[in-house]
């Protein structure tokens, strides 16, 4: 089912003009937030080109007198749904997966209650394009549910989805900043996530089950292996606090402006091209590891071992920070959060739709 939709980027000025906003039911349940119409989201993320993807969005049908569902926005809106309050949103999409998917870790058996339940068919992906400037033209990336399930656990379990990003992210880079380093250790991340836990499990009303801290201690070192990209039994600090708030709690705009203050290491509101790389690829670092398999958009076969999965990262790192940087040309190669908030809410969203799994609340907390 398509996830309620969350606080969206904060438009960049006070002096942006107010734009009308549709409110579309969701699963028959009404919706107090601006969403985009559901099929031409569809016709977003399956569109590979996205210089076709606007002109593939064919309006919606009008509903019949009969249909209490207010009319779809006007396709003149739909690269500018935004206001000084409310920016353009998404609802996710899910689609049919391949039944042969590869799981990318184990799903333990919780003795929880809440875990005894009823688990959704899964053949129903979550399934997003992470485009590239290669000849395969990028990759499509699914999620079982199996892993949005396990994710749920963990968020919800430990407190961590009622933890905001800059508390976590403080615990995170506390050794790194006092002893000015630029990696962690094994040990320095174990002590990291201890912090992390031991704070966020105080937002639990009771004690943690002895079957969630067996499903955290193999998520934690799961985590662990995803940013240790070269096999050196170390991480890059700041790498991982930016991708690691995709598990936090608060909106996309939160944590977008967190991380655009956590990069800006010299305090000059500006974060640069590397900065942004290394934004983009942590969170990619973080969906890769939970994705159950990918495959080229051309239909290439691709390989499934650590260098492939480092390949596809960096590949859709490139692309998406080449349609930051092309678009916006900035001076000396720097930007800021405002002009990122601009680009992406009037077209950028197009190039990186899967932007969006930043809120939980869109397919891990629903």
């Amino acid at each position: 089912p398509a996830a309620a939709p969350s606080a969206p980027l904060p438009a960049p000025s006070k002096s942006a003009p107010s734009i009308p906003v549709v409110h579309a039911p969701i699963n028959n349940k009404p919706v107090n937030a601006p969403t985009m119409d559901s099929e031409i989201f569809n016709t977003l993320v399956a569109t590979p080109n996205p210089k076709d993807r606007v002109a593939n969005m064919a309006p919606a049908p009008a509903p019949s007198p009969n249909d209490n569902v207010p009319a779809p926005p006007d396709d003149s809106l739909l690269l500018n749904l935004v206001d000084d309050d409310v920016d353009m949103d998404f609802i996710l999409q899910h689609e049919s997966g391949d039944a042969n998917d590869a799981m990318a870790f184990d799903d333990p058996v919780s003795n929880d209650q809440a875990h005894d339940q009823a688990q959704p068919d899964p053949k129903d992906s979550l399934k997003f394009h992470l485009l590239t400037n290669d000849p395969h033209r990028g990759y499509m990336i699914s999620i079982t549910p199996n892993q949005v399930d396990l994710l749920n656990r963990i968020v919800t379990r430990t407190g961590l989805c009622q933890t905001e990003a800059p508390a976590i992210c403080n615990f995170i880079m506390v050794d790194s900043k006092s002893r000015k380093l630029v990696n962690l250790t094994k040990k320095s991340y174990d002590n990291a996530m201890q912090r992390i836990f031991t704070h966020a499990f105080r937002t639990l009303p009771g004690a943690v089950s002895e079957s969630t801290k067996q499903e955290l201690s193999t998520f934690s070192e799961d985590l662990f292996t995803w940013f240790d990209r070269s096999g050196n039994k170390k991480i890059r600090a700041l790498e991982f606090a930016c991708g690691f708030t995709v598990l936090c709690g608060g909106s996309k705009s939160d944590k977008l402006e967190h991380i655009f203050e956590l990069l800006d290491q010299d305090n000059d509101s500006l974060v640069t091209k590397q900065e942004i790389i290394l934004f983009v690829q942590s969170f990619l670092v973080i969906l890769m590891g939970v994705s159950s398999s990918f495959t080229h958009l051309d239909g290439t076969p691709t390989g499934t071992d650590a260098a492939s999965v480092a390949r596809a990262i960096n590949a859709g790192t490139e692309w998406a920070t080449s349609q930051v940087f092309d678009a916006l040309k900035p001076r000396d190669d720097k930007l800021c959060f405002d002009d990122f908030a601009d680009w992406y809410t009037k077209g950028g969203y197009q190039s990186i739709p899967w932007l969006e799994l930043l809120d939980l609340r869109k397919w891990v907390l629903t």
